[in-house]
């Protein structure tokens, strides 16, 4: 298995006409039963306000509530800074962790949050191998898309307008890609 757990994966160009296009994911789980991701570029028609609205809970946040993927769209996600905690965190790695916990609203109306932070609902999953083969497989394959890898970056992930992301995060694979070439 090709560790791909805490990478950017970035839809490619050629990909055209469905959810995924312009998509960039932030892989969140990897291991044999499969791969869990959020895509950090996809805007929901709702703010965060409106949604804290909904759940009975005051949250003075204009944000949007972000969509995180089609799988599991009851579940509501935070991908942070990792220097925040709650009591259902997990660190991805030194710069990034996910929270999904009731607290979060909670957390969120007592303005207790990270430096950096965005709130999701859904995810995106893949069974085991089939994102790897998506990415590494043989071009021939209709299954084969060709996703994009980068490292993700506090810009990459919280600095840019969701528009801006997916081509900010081509321009870091690209880099990143030439950087692999030439080292």
């Amino acid at each position: 298995m090709t560790e791909i757990n805490g990478k950017l994966v970035i839809a490619p160009p050629s990909l055209k006409g469905t959810f995924w296009t312009n998509s960039v994911i932030f892989i969140i789980e990897q291991d044999k039963e499969g791969t869990v991701g959020l895509v950090i570029n996809k805007q929901s028609d709702m703010s965060i306000k409106t949604f804290g609205e909904y759940c009975d809970c005051e949250l003075d946040h204009e944000d949007q509530l972000y969509v995180g993927g089609p799988t599991n769209t009851k579940i509501l996600t935070m991908l942070h800074s990792a220097e925040w905690k709650c009591d259902n965190t997990l660190t991805l790695n030194k710069d990034f962790a996910i929270s999904s916990s009731d607290q979060i609203l909670e957390k969120i109306a007592a303005n207790d949050l990270p430096k950096k932070w965005r709130l999701f609902v859904g995810l995106t999953t893949w069974p085991a191998g089939e994102l790897e083969e998506e990415i590494f497989g043989d071009l021939q394959d209709d299954r084969c898309q060709n996703w994009l890898l980068a490292t993700p970056t506090h810009k990459t992930v919280f600095g840019e307008d969701a528009k801006k992301q997916w081509l900010s995060a081509i321009t870091q694979a690209s880099s990143e890609f030439c950087q692999q070439i030439l080292a």
